[in-house]
């Protein structure tokens, strides 16, 4: 009988891991389809007309399958890594190699960087156009609602799931397996350095009028337009974007962390600030926090610390998951404001988890985002190579 009931036990532990199984492969596959879906038909409407339909089609069924994956193993930094260093890739190949050309002078293609750093600029213009007797205000207001929407939507994780440029740091800082210089603590202690360039920007770029991050710091400037000064001017422009070039791909080697996102974007102070109308947030159990220092030693921003003997997640948290599941002790979760909301974890109850609900908010937004030139540079790629 003792036999018997063993045999029983067994059969029905297999059948219950089977079935358990089932049900997390067909719950991956309805998270994956509900990123794709949406992430299509937004696609589509925004992609119409510009490049043929089958490669935007082919660029959300890649960010559908990297969240069925997301899902599948319950982990999130790997796939999202992927997606992030892919997105940034087809972006310099679309826009730097292929649509250079389309940005003659000043001017820079639409970006949120140059846009924060502008944002004086932003506003005074807006203040000329509601004194013109024939307002046209639309343009800059609409820019700023699809901030608003975008911060509402994803907040810090702007910087580690949809910036075009922070995936190529996100690379450099993930693609050794050890680091060389160990520097949590400096990049811990002087991280707010990137809201004083910030507000230095913004004051040299509106006595100016002219988007100075663009001018001066900026290493992936659309074309030569940008070094538009001579002499001495011109040797101190590209000295500088070499330097910002050099945090952008060497030091992340070294360091394992983006040292271009934590110290020469002016957007990452941005979103560490206005982040905080987002609901998401990593936050530490301090009950289950051992202090062992590891969230702080994977975290690649800067943002994970010890402070009165517990681990911390600071403002300058970009969402980007490694330090939650780099911890032994399962001390650090996705929150709403901070707070725990009790979960009832199966299968597809944990797709309407705070946890999910971030990623799809995350993902869904960086595929309809990166849309705009990932189709574009694969549909460029295979006509160069075929």
């Amino acid at each position: 009988m003792k036999i018997s009931r063993s045999a029983d036990s067994k059969k029905t532990g297999i059948h219950t891991w089977l079935m358990a199984g089932n049900d997390n492969i067909l719950s991956s596959v309805v998270f994956a389809a509900a990123v794709f879906i949406p992430a299509l038909l937004f696609s589509m409407k925004s992609n119409s007309g510009t490049v043929p339909a089958a490669y935007t089609v082919l660029w959300c069924l890649f960010a559908g399958i990297l969240s069925f994956f997301m899902a599948l193993r319950d982990r999130v930094s790997m796939p999202r890594l992927v997606f992030f260093a892919v997105s940034a890739a087809a972006f310099l190949l679309h826009f730097k190699f292929y649509a250079a050309h389309t940005f003659p002078g000043p001017d820079t293609p639409p970006c949120h960087i140059a846009m924060s750093g502008s944002f004086l600029n932003y506003i005074y213009q807006l203040y000329l156009s509601f004194k013109s007797p024939v307002p046209s205000v639309w343009g800059k207001l609409s820019m700023g609602f699809l901030w608003l929407f975008c911060t509402l939507a994803a907040g810090r994780a702007w910087c580690s799931w949809i910036c075009f440029y922070g995936g190529i740091d996100d690379f450099f800082s993930s693609a050794v397996p050890r680091r060389i210089l160990n520097i949590d603590r400096f990049v811990t202690k002087f991280r707010p350095l990137s809201a004083a360039l910030l507000f230095g920007i913004m004051l040299f770029s509106f006595a100016y009028m002219l988007p100075q991050y663009c001018i001066w710091i900026c290493p992936f400037k659309a074309g030569e337009s940008f070094y538009s000064a001579v002499g001495l001017e011109k040797i101190l422009q590209y000295a500088i974007a070499a330097v910002a070039l050099v945090c952008a791909t060497i030091l992340p080697l070294l360091t394992k962390k983006r040292i271009f996102c934590s110290f020469l974007c002016p957007f990452g102070a941005w979103q560490a600030f206005w982040g905080h109308i987002n609901p998401f947030r990593l936050s530490v159990d301090r009950g289950r926090c051992v202090s062992c220092g590891k969230c702080m030693s994977v975290c690649p921003s800067g943002a994970a610390c010890l402070k009165n003997g517990s681990a911390h997640i600071s403002a300058w948290c970009v969402m980007c998951g490694r330090c939650a599941e780099a911890c032994p002790a399962c001390a650090i979760s996705y929150t709403v404001f901070g707070m725990t909301v009790r979960e009832n974890i199966t299968a597809f109850a944990r797709l309407v988890s705070v946890k999910y609900v971030f990623i799809f908010c995350s993902m869904l937004l960086g595929t309809v985002f990166s849309s705009l030139w990932g189709p574009a540079a694969i549909y460029e790629l295979f006509s160069a190579v075929f």
